[in-house]
């Protein structure tokens, strides 16, 4: 017996089904190539026999493995957000000898933030334009502040919502959309929920479950908080910025220009030592002559990053506050760049 959930078939919900899910998705898709592979599971491409459109299927590593299945029940909760990846269908196979779920979802032929880092810093050797990182915070900042309160700029703010903490917001998870006619960057939508989780307040007592990347912990990690996620959008803009994640402060002396070595990190994150960040507001020469991140960036844009990258998850900014707040000085940045 399988489980089918086919959004683009008009079936928005789990289907019972005599027919074995691998061949059901052998029928509807056609594979094409490997796009990724992660931890828990590999992407192809693949496209729908019946319209010859493009998608992306997300496959379990694991036998009985039930992240993905727990990933598209979330996102089934979820209404249809431009700025989250969307999950078209699901195919769950409960045979003994067979692996056991596999996630349809929109395809993003720009692939991810990582990539188009490269491509737009010409290999390295540039930095990134100060308009284009505004625009992802700006993008970023909405992704988030609907995870966590519901709100869109069309709607605003849902009278009920079920507040959900994405858990592993980086680079590599934000996927790179059409360009909107008249706009100057790529729309990014965020993907991968395979460590989401809704938000509960008891469980700030614990048992903790340690969720996302390593190296992108919050200092409050493995705490299950929203501040979390605000966090790591702090870390993307850094990243943009200095082509750096945040490092540890050995000596206490934050944003000093210090590289640390590798099993040095390791202890960092386990012993919440004060992080280590990048000026903006300054020029830095290059370290070696394939990096970049050196150039100097607005007091705003400094500002505003900080503000995310708030040691304490109490005082840290939070998304909503970015959507209200930040956006404003950002449009207004923007239109002098």
């Amino acid at each position: 017996m399988s489980a089918v959930m086919d959004i683009s078939a008009g079936c928005p919900e789990f289907l019972p089904s005599h027919a074995p899910a691998a061949d059901l998705m052998e029928e509807r898709y056609t594979a094409i190539e490997k796009l990724n592979e992660g931890g828990q599971g590999e992407v192809f491409l693949a496209e729908c026999k019946a319209n010859k459109q493009l998608v992306a299927v997300k496959v379990s590593k694991f036998k009985g493995d039930g992240s993905l299945l727990e990933e598209a029940k979330l996102l089934m909760k979820l209404p249809r957000n431009k700025r989250i990846v969307q999950l078209l269908g699901c195919y769950e196979d409960h045979r003994q000898d067979v692996l056991g779920t596999s996630l349809v979802l929109e395809y993003c032929p720009g692939g991810d933030l990582e990539e188009y880092m490269d491509r737009c810093s010409d290999g390295g050797r540039k930095s990134i334009p100060e308009a284009f990182i505004w625009h992802a915070y700006c993008q970023i900042s909405e992704m988030l502040a609907f995870l966590h309160t519901g709100y869109t700029p069309e709607h605003g703010i849902p009278a009920s919502w079920t507040q959900i903490i994405h858990g592993d917001l980086k680079i590599e998870n934000l996927l790179l959309g059409p360009t909107e006619p008249g706009a100057r960057f790529p729309n990014l939508l965020l993907a991968d929920f395979g460590a989401a989780t809704e938000y509960d307040p008891r469980a700030l007592f614990g048992p903790y479950v340690t969720r996302g990347t390593r190296v992108c912990w919050a200092p409050e990690a493995p705490l299950p908080v929203l501040a979390s996620d605000v966090w790591t959008a702090g870390v993307v803009i850094h990243q943009l910025a200095r082509n750096e994640r945040p490092r540890a402060d050995w000596k206490g002396t934050a944003r000093e220009h210090k590289v640390w070595p590798e099993e040095e990190d390791a202890v960092y994150w386990l012993s919440k030592t004060p992080r280590m960040f990048y000026d903006l507001t300054v020029e830095l020469e290059p370290e070696c002559p394939d990096r970049f991140g050196f150039a100097k960036y607005s007091d705003e844009l400094d500002w505003w990053m900080m503000r995310a990258l708030e040691q304490s998850w109490q005082t840290r900014v939070t998304a909503l506050s970015l959507v209200f707040e930040m956006i404003p000085v950002a449009r207004a940045k923007t239109a002098i760049l």
